[in-house]
């Protein structure tokens, strides 16, 4: 089946707009999830931190 309206090729899906907007899209959505690893990062960073702590003051650690 054809369609009846003519197709613009800048808003199709492999037109520059759409590229350029999914690059965008994608590029913002990396970030995110660097920044997601980065506060991982930094949340075992400090859990490791408070047990090099507690092991060389000779206490025990708390249980959760």
């Amino acid at each position: 089946m054809n369609p009846t309206f003519p197709l613009n090729p800048e808003t199709a899906r492999s037109g520059p707009i759409y590229r350029a907007a999914r690059l965008a899209l994608l590029r913002h959505e990396l970030m995110l999830s660097f920044k997601d690893t980065d506060a991982a990062a930094q949340k075992v960073e400090r859990a490791v931190d408070k047990l090099a702590k507690v092991s060389t003051s000779g206490e025990q650690p708390p249980r959760h």
